[in-house]
Parts: C-alpha cells; sequence; structure tokens
C-alpha cells in the first residue's frame, strides 16, 4: 500500500497480515493525518483574513469596485490596466477587491479549457510581475487565501464581517421548499441566525436590504410570500407573537424608509402594521392611507412594466395588488364617513411626503459607505 501526498509517495508498505495492534495504528494516525490537511487546505479553515495594506483613503468602495471590475473584465482580460489596478488591489487585502478577484479566478478555471483563460491571466501575471508593486515600490505577492475554492475565499471574507463578500453570501442560504406545494419551508435557528447575520453585514456596505432582512426576522420561510409561485402573502399579523417591542419598532421604521421610497410591498406591511398595531399604535385611518398609497404605486409603475418584468416579478406584483384590495376592503367597513373623510386628509399629507416613486431605481443604488480595512 502507496501513502500518496500531492502526487509524491510519503510511504510504501506492503499488505500482509498484521498482528501488532500498533503498527495498525500508527497506519490509521497517518490516514486521519492527511484527511485532516486536506481539509485546511482545500477549505480555508484555519486561515487568518489580514487587515488591508492600503490606507483607508486607497480602499475601494463597493461601487467603485464594481466600476473597476467591469472595466477590467468580461469573461477574459478586457482591459489590462484596469485588470493590473484590481490585482494590486486584491493583493493588498482591499476586501471588495479581493472577492471580484475571486470570482474571476473561478470563471477562469469553469471555461473549456481550449479557451486558456486561466493561461491568460498567468502569462498576464507574469509579463507585469514587475509592476505588481505597492506604492514604495516592493513586489506584491498572491494571498495564500487565493488557492481556496471561491466560496471558502467569500465565506471567510463575510464571517469576518466584509460587506460585499457577505451580499453573496446571503444570496446562497435558500429556505427549503415543499416538493409537492411549493410552500416555504421554515429555516431552522442556526440558518436563519447567519442569514441576518450576513443581511446585517451587508447593510452596512449600503445594500438597501431592510425588507430582507424584515422577512428574516419576522417569516418562518424567511419570505413575504407563502410559496416559490408567489400565490400569496404572509400575513404579518401571524408571526409576531415571538418577537420583542423593539424588534416590532425596528421592522416598522425599515418598511417606512422603504415605502417612503415607492415600495407597493413595504406600503401594504405598513398598512398591516397600523390595522394590528405591529410596532406603532393601532390606527384604520392611517393603514387606510398606506394601502390607498400602494394602490396608485401598483396603477401608476408596476402595470406599465408589466411588459418588461419577468414572470416572478408580474406574479409577485399581481400578489401583491390582490391581498392589498383585501385589506382595502377590511378597513373600510372599519370607517364611518368621518373617519373616512379623516383618511383622504391623512392620505394627501403622506403622498406629499413619498420622496419617489422610482423604487427599482432607488433600491438598485449602492449608498456610499466608507470601505473597512
Amino acid at each position: 500500500m502507496k501513502l500518496i501526498w500531492h502526487g509524491f509517495v510519503i510511504k510504501e508498505y506492503t499488505i500482509i497480515p498484521m498482528k501488532n495492534i500498533f503498527s495498525k495504528l500508527i497506519i490509521l494516525f497517518a490516514l486521519f493525518a492527511l484527511v485532516i490537511l486536506y481539509f485546511f487546505e482545500h477549505t480555508g479553515v484555519g486561515m487568518n483574513v489580514k487587515k488591508s495594506m492600503l490606507s483607508q483613503r486607497e480602499l475601494w468602495p463597493i461601487k467603485y469596485s464594481y466600476k473597476i471590475k467591469e472595466r477590467a473584465w468580461d469573461g477574459s482580460i478586457k482591459d489590462q490596466d484596469a485588470f493590473l489596478a484590481l490585482v494590486k488591489q486584491a493583493w493588498q487585502w482591499d476586501k471588495n477587491a479581493m472577492v471580484h478577484y475571486a470570482f474571476i479566478l473561478y470563471e477562469a478555471e469553469e471555461q473549456p479549457e481550449d479557451r486558456y483563460i486561466t493561461q491568460e491571466i498567468n502569462d498576464f501575471l507574469t509579463k507585469n510581475k514587475r509592476r505588481l508593486v505597492d506604492a514604495k515600490g516592493n513586489l506584491l505577492e498572491s494571498p495564500e487565501l487565493f488557492e481556496q475554492p471561491l466560496y471558502s475565499v467569500i465565506a471567510l471574507l463575510a464571517d469576518a464581517g466584509y460587506p460585499l463578500a457577505s451580499n453573496y453570501m446571503r444570496s446562497r442560504i435558500r429556505s427549503n421548499v415543499d416538493p409537492d406545494t411549493l410552500a416555504f419551508l421554515p429555516l431552522s435557528e442556526e440558518k436563519r441566525d447567519l442569514l441576518v447575520r450576513y443581511t446585517t453585514n451587508a447593510l452596512k456596505g449600503g445594500f438597501k436590504l431592510e425588507l430582507e432582512l424584515n422577512d428574516e426576522i419576522l417569516f418562518p420561510g424567511a419570505s413575504g410570500y407563502v410559496d416559490d409561485n408567489f400565490s400569496q402573502m404572509v400575513r404579518l399579523s401571524e408571526h409576531i407573537e415571538t418577537l420583542s417591542q423593539a424588534d416590532l419598532q425596528a421592522a416598522f421604521n425599515r418598511f417606512n424608509a422603504h415605502a417612503l421610497h415607492g415600495s407597493s410591498y413595504a406600503m401594504i406591511r405598513m398598512c398591516e402594521a397600523y390595522l394590528h398595531g405591529v410596532g406603532i399604535k393601532q390606527n384604520d385611518e392611517m393603514a387606510y392611507v398606506w394601502c390607498a398609497l400602494a394602490d396608485k404605486s401598483y396603477a401608476e409603475h408596476r402595470l406599465a412594466e408589466r411588459d418588461a418584468a419577468g414572470w416572478t416579478e408580474e406574479a409577485a406584483e399581481t400578489t401583491l395588488q390582490n391581498y392589498n384590495q383585501e385589506l382595502l376592503k377590511a378597513i373600510a367597513l372599519r370607517l364611518d364617513s368621518q373617519r373616512q373623510k379623516n383618511a383622504l386628509l391623512l392620505l394627501k399629507q403622506q403622498e406629499a411626503e413619498i420622496i419617489t416613486w422610482d423604487y427599482a431605481k432607488w433600491v438598485s443604488t449602492l449608498l456610499d459607505v466608507p470601505p473597512q480595512p
């Protein structure tokens, strides 16, 4: 029997009946050691995420890092100066550049061998070796981290709290779906805690994920919809008993921020919050106001965009509108004529406070947040 490590024969044994238990234990221990070494080499466990070698002002914000990556790479090296800049940032532990560089290395490895993309990168690095220097002219070296599989790199950065990596990792955590009904199944407590942590970290990088965070905290399947077909909304009032008043108030504030920027989903959640007193004092008139605003949002914008929207967006918007109409009918039955007049006055006041109706544009724009070293 041969013990082989990275193509080298470490030791060769003749397989004979072994009566000596001590010899057997040595063999088992050697095999166990190899397994442990393999685990550490291929998972990144035990590796440290180092502080960047760059000063705060030299670090790339997330938005800027995307621009450089788009200039540098389109499946192969597109702009050599931009690619060189990206590599230099990544090799100096700029965490946003590191995420993009890790994805580029992964994409290159996944390309067909006859495209020679990995070889193109290696040739570029060799050719530009003397240009891969820091501000003082010292030659840079690729961090050992990049020898790990893509998502080992991203997970290490995300677990260290870096927002761009956290945003990628949160997208990999999926709710389980019942194969027959397509209903979202409850997340385990461990999985939910991890998802909330990644989303919270991503928020610190300027991603506008407050609605996603609310869904992860409030609803068992981490979705505001019952199933993967978006056939029905989860009712807010059915999932608040286990949360503290502080948590509910925080959720209300996050819904409010997105409602003021035109989210019909957030507007409907605001309607429910006022209708049931979730995180705010119960108020039928204000419940009517937010459902009426959601109706306006749907009529003026969502229908106009449906030709360009995909099935998922259209299905979700249709479900939103149906649920909103259900809420409006229920609220109307609770308001007498005087309270209806009050609600209409409040509607005009609240409508004047809407910052934008173009929610899609607002939510897709990253906030300018200083990057973490």
